[in-house]
């Protein structure tokens, strides 16, 4: 059963003088209406039928019933603005490959049995697979001498001339490379296009809905539209007055950052190959992954001559790497590279740079890179990275708004939590052993903790006055504390550096924090402090790299809460109470009959937690903020669990019934002292 569909197209008497139609076929283009309806019941348009029509589809083109005059093949899937200047403003037109010339082009069926036969009158009508039979003995038989089997084997040879291959790709990218080093050989390369070609880049920007508010999607249609309507070339001047004309619709200088003409230009070189290049691209990483047969634990990401932000680049790129990671940054990566005119293919690593094993060459073979890829499968196989999803999670998170804070009741791990994301975020690992990491963290030059306390202030933590001896009398200067000696270190080098804030609502925030709220928000941007340093001078910048993790108890009702212009600067993610069960020292069956009092089933996320009855109204919207910890009920090494039953857990228990956060009922009452009862069987 062949892969493509037939249609008929014609190109009526009433639309097309003689002229006009053999000044299509002439340059190879098929033409419809786009207010060509459907015909009988059928629910899509012939208008459809023919601008929906996929690279490779094939199609006959008749003149009303006087003639059948070509087979073609769509040779992409971009259409165009009419060639034809009388058809320009309205007609769609789309470029064809010719399959077979008419050797008689009048003997073929008139009748109008079928609405795709050329006697009926139709513009764009598919033949359908059960119909094939059908279009053979009435058309291509008799006007072409061909059967089905000859015409799909034509198809193939010709669809087989159209595929890009990589070393074309390669190619591509050399001129890539040029024009990213010479901005104005772009002019050179884009005014030298066809009109087709030109027409076609057009109709995509014509097709692009309201641009108002995209100002650079604005210029390039202007500068398409100047190159298809103008006889004259692009040229620099002209693009800048183009920019003049759109930055008049905005109250800031949009293109500020758009000096580069290349960045601007670009897509109109690329239009013609973009489809193919990632076709061909992702064609190459799927059979890569099914031949290395590793598809079942891997997954894939690329960047083409786009680049991530539609700004032009002059590489292209893909990653196949471990599906446990959210992205291929974090992961080892059978990595593949077009650049230079070449290749780079191998294992690589953004982690652990000294385990690269690249390999560069100007010749692309694929069998080749299956081997050298085959080396690393088990790599990449172990390259497991489920046990650090929620490091990943907070990692992007701390990425993208720079400052967070992980809150929760007591003994749910924040401290702990803040401290494996800082050292997953500066060594790519987490520490089992706690006692490890703490001399880790002690040690290292990128990592600080503070803990907060209501008597702390913004002397204590920013900048402050203090004394000095000088000779015998004493000298009043500033003198810079933790933050700005992190903001120091951070400022000589672009390394992650994290401010550990234990704590953090217990100080008066907005008093300590002061003119920090605004920075926080505005990195890069100097702010004043409320103290010149040594030198005299109050102008701070907080470099993008200087990373807080703050830790907030929610039980805590002897602190204020946060206020809102707080609060948007930072991110917050609750660390909620897990239940350890396979831990042999955690008390499981404990942890879920103290739960009981705050849930009424344990879940994993914020969402899908529901508040006990025995929860007063105040908390029955977040349960969460009051939950009690899971460290709770570890068993701590020689202990007597009954200990930290009796002086830990119930005494807490009994001042959340005190405070009102438990409801003082028999219920409640009950429970308390059946965890006594756990004690006295457990002791």
């Amino acid at each position: 059963m062949v892969d493509f569909k037939i249609l008929k197209i014609s190109h009526g008497t009433y639309f097309f003088s003689l002229e006009d139609h053999k000044f299509m076929l002439q340059h190879r283009l098929a033409s419809v209406h786009p207010n060509t309806s459907a015909m009988g019941v059928s629910g899509t348009t012939q208008y459809e039928n023919f601008i929906n029509a996929k690279k490779g589809d094939v199609f006959f083109i008749c003149r009303s019933n006087e003639s059948v005059n070509v087979i073609g093949m769509f040779r992409d899937e971009r259409p165009l603005h009419s060639l034809m200047k009388n058809h320009y403003e309205e007609w769609i037109d789309r470029e064809f490959i010719v399959l077979y010339e008419p050797q008689d082009k009048n003997n073929y069926d008139k009748t109008k049995d079928k609405w795709w036969l050329p006697g009926n009158n139709s513009t764009c009508n598919e033949v359908k697979n059960n119909e094939f039979h059908l279009f053979e003995e009435k058309i291509l038989m008799p006007a072409f001498g061909k059967n089905i089997e000859e015409l799909e084997e034509k198809r193939s040879q010709e669809l087989k001339k159209l595929e890009m291959s990589i070393s074309d790709i390669s190619k591509i990218q050399s001129v890539f490379d040029e024009l990213s080093q010479n901005d104005l050989k772009i002019f050179e390369i884009i005014n030298n296009l066809s009109q087709i070609e030109k027409l076609k880049i057009y109709y995509e920007y014509s097709s692009k809905g309201d641009i108002d508010k995209q100002p650079v999607v604005s210029l390039r249609k202007k500068n398409i539209q100047y190159l298809v309507e103008s006889n004259s070339p692009l040229t620099k001047e002209k693009v800048e007055e183009l920019k003049k004309e759109v930055a008049n619709q905005f109250d800031k200088n949009v293109f500020q950052s758009w000096s580069s003409y290349f960045r601007i230009l670009y897509p109109i070189y690329y239009h013609q190959y973009k489809t193919d290049v990632v076709r061909s691209i992702k064609n190459l990483i799927n059979d890569t992954r099914k031949d290395l047969d590793i598809e079942s634990f891997t997954k894939s990401n690329f960047v083409h001559f786009d680049g991530a932000q539609n700004q032009g680049f002059n590489r292209v790129w893909f990653a196949i790497y471990n599906s446990s990671h959210k992205n291929q940054k974090s992961a080892k990566q059978l990595f593949f590279n077009i650049y230079n005119g070449g290749y780079e293919f191998g294992l690589l690593s953004h982690k652990n740079p000294s385990i690269n094993k690249l390999i560069s060459s100007q010749n692309f073979d694929y069998q080749e890179l299956l081997e050298v890829y085959r080396k690393f499968i088990p790599e990449i196989k172990e390259d497991d990275n489920t046990k650090y999803t929620e490091m990943n999670d907070l990692k992007e998170l701390l990425e993208y708004k720079k400052q967070i804070i992980l809150q929760g009741p007591p003994g749910t791990g924040k401290t702990y939590t803040a401290k494996d994301l800082a050292e997953f975020i500066v060594n790519d690992t987490v520490s089992i052993n706690k006692k490890e990491q703490a001399e880790y963290i002690s040690k290292c030059n990128q990592i600080d903790i503070i803990q907060f306390h209501p008597a702390y202030t913004y002397e204590d933590f920013i900048r402050g006055i203090i004394t000095e001896p000088f000779g015998d009398k004493v000298i009043y200067t500033s003198k810079d504390k933790l933050f700005l000696e992190m903001v120091e270190k951070a400022s000589r080098n672009s390394n992650p550096h994290i401010l550990i804030i234990d704590e953090i609502n217990r100080a008066n925030l907005s008093s300590v924090l002061g003119e920090l709220i605004y920075a926080l928000e505005y990195r890069n941007e100097s702010f004043k402090s409320m103290y010149a340093n040594k030198q005299g001078i109050y102008e701070i910048t907080i470099p993008e790299n200087l990373y807080i993790i703050g830790t907030m108890n929610t039980a805590d009702r002897s602190v204020g809460h946060l206020d809102y212009a707080l609060r948007r600067r930072f991110a917050f993610y609750d660390i909620l109470p897990k239940n350890f069960e396979q831990e042999e020292a955690f008390q499981s069956e404990l942890f879920q009959l103290v739960s009981r009092l705050f849930v009424k089933e344990i879940k994993s996320s914020t969402a899908e937690l529901e508040a006990s009855e025995h929860l007063s109204l105040e908390f029955q919207d977040r349960p969460q903020d009051i939950w009690l910890g899971h460290s709770y009920f570890f068993k701590k090494e020689n202990m007597d669990f009954s200990l930290q039953l009796k002086y830990e857990i119930v005494p807490i228990l009994q001042e959340y019934v005190k405070d009102g956060i438990l409801n003082n009922t028999e219920a409640v009452a009950q429970i308390i002292k059946d965890l006594l009862k756990y004690q006295d069987v457990n002791s």
